[in-house]
């Protein structure tokens, strides 16, 4: 079903939306797939190697941690060199907050879906992978709807993936639930020492791909 979902809404899309919000579109996923794969370090794919729920909800904070402090980071960046982007890319600053919420989302609900699997929550994952693939597409719609029509497609992408991290953070709040107690950062520093290959491998290849 969560396949189908994009090739039956595809036809009513482009209807609705014009070649240069389909172009925009296509700018927004690119920055966000390069944002995706580089700021988290790929941190969050080291959960599943953790034998432990300790640890895994270590490496999981500290992979959101990461995250964070790449986006200020990049932030400050496009800020600074804000006018010469602009001029190479006129379009690139209008999408940039888009592409940098996406990721954001994307990232923090792949941290807690891989938790949710090591947890074997399989019934949780298989909901959620219907649920995103249908709140993507029919906020598109509802981003047309909407009468500021705030961000077009980008806009209703990124709603769609709020609405995904949201029913993420219910599953996972229900079945496992926070032990904020359980963090460490002497034991953060021993596992991203531990799975530094992740980083040093897994992010270029991620980036290539």
């Amino acid at each position: 079903i969560g396949q189908a979902i994009p090739v039956l809404s595809s036809p009513i899309l482009t209807r609705i939306y014009s070649p240069e919000d389909f172009g925009r579109f296509a700018l927004f996923v690119g920055v966000a797939s390069i944002l995706i794969a580089s700021i988290s370090g790929r941190l969050e794919v080291a959960i599943l190697l953790q034998k432990n729920s300790i640890n895994r909800l270590n490496i999981a904070f500290l992979s959101l941690v990461v995250s964070g402090g790449a986006v200020v980071f990049l932030t400050i960046i496009v800020l600074l060199f804000s006018e010469e982007i602009d001029r190479v890319n006129g379009v690139f600053l209008s999408i940039f907050p888009w592409a940098v919420a996406s990721a954001l989302f994307t990232i923090t609900a792949a941290v807690v879906n891989n938790s949710l699997n090591a947890e074997r929550e399989y019934f949780a994952i298989s909901l959620n992978s219907v649920f995103s693939r249908g709140a993507s597409e029919c906020s598109k719609f509802l981003e047309f709807a909407w009468p500021l029509r705030v961000g077009g497609l980008t806009g209703g992408q990124v709603f769609g993936e709020f609405l995904t991290l949201i029913l993420l953070i219910t599953q996972f709040k229900k079945k496992i639930g926070w032990k904020w107690e359980q963090l460490n950062v002497l034991r953060m520093k021993v596992l991203i020492q531990r799975h530094s290959n992740v980083i040093r491998y897994t992010m270029p290849f991620g980036l290539v791909a």
